[in-house]
């Protein structure tokens, strides 16, 4: 009998599908979907781009989201199992939400993605590749952070972020997990009552966030800069999406209400 073909963007190709096969999602308790209050993902298209933005699905829990906001997997020259945290290496790839659970549950069902990609020659130990994913998406987030400030696109504590928006200022709020609860609502209230607000995302502490903009450490800084806004408001909600509030209550993290976080409004260079 002759195979046919679903149309499926969980990968880079259409999929093939035995026959008897079942398209149906897969569902497994351990794998959380798409939380009320999580940030929204990033608007992708510049103004007048009729296109929409790319949409991908998750292969592990069939999520549908921006192809952004997902992780994409390849194989290396050798046919192992890597990540590809930029979206840019060469050949096929699948895509997957960056959560620890989706992540061991894709290793349990190695099918799915040789269905796609093929033969698997090596497949990373679980504990070893969570390790390395989570320090990567940090990496990047900090790394993002870093080119801003040395574009002079960072605005650095509550103050500063407030005082540009008073001024019409376009800025994607970050805080600190660790930003005392008085601190975080004032600038929660910032994102979304001022009509400048791209958004809010929390991310990393105050050391560390401090320290990736080069300063002391930080409760809560903005990004300026559409492109900065975009690459940063990308890697947060991913970054976030990995390191989730375990045991606790979900994360603050949101954009505001009708805000267009990642839409091409200014010039410059996409420091992606």
């Amino acid at each position: 009998m002759a195979r046919g073909r679903e149309t499926d963007p969980v990968s880079d190709a259409s999929l093939p599908v035995e026959p008897g096969e079942s398209a149906e999602p897969i569902q497994d308790d351990a794998v959380a979907v798409l939380a009320p209050g999580e940030l929204q993902a990033p608007e992708l298209d510049p103004p007048g781009k009729k296109e929409s933005t790319p949409l991908r699905t998750c292969l592990a829990t069939r999520a549908v989201l921006p192809r952004e906001r997902l992780l994409r997997l390849v194989k290396d020259p050798t046919g192992a199992l890597m990540e590809d945290l930029t979206g840019r290496l060469p050949g096929r790839g699948v895509y997957i939400r960056p959560q620890p659970a989706a992540l061991r549950l894709l290793l349990k069902r190695r099918g799915l993605v040789e269905r796609s990609l093929g033969s698997v020659s090596q497949w990373p130990d679980e504990e070893a590749w969570l390790k390395r994913i989570g320090e990567g998406l940090t990496r990047r987030l900090v790394e993002g952070l870093g080119l801003a400030r040395r574009a002079g696109s960072i605005r650095f504590g509550v103050m500063e972020v407030e005082q540009a928006l008073g001024r019409g200022e376009r800025l994607l709020m970050a805080l600190a997990r660790d930003t005392a609860h008085h601190s975080w609502e004032k600038v929660e209230r910032l994102a979304r009552r001022r009509p400048s607000s791209a958004g809010l995302v929390e991310v990393l502490d105050r050391e560390r966030l401090g320290a990736a903009c080069g300063g002391s450490p930080a409760a809560a800084l903005g990004v300026a800069g559409q492109a900065f806004i975009h690459r940063v408001g990308v890697d947060a909600a991913r970054w976030g999406d990995f390191f989730a509030f375990d045991g606790r209550e979900s994360p603050r993290s949101t954009a505001a209400p009708g805000r267009d976080v990642g839409r091409q409004d200014q010039g410059g260079d996409d420091p992606s």
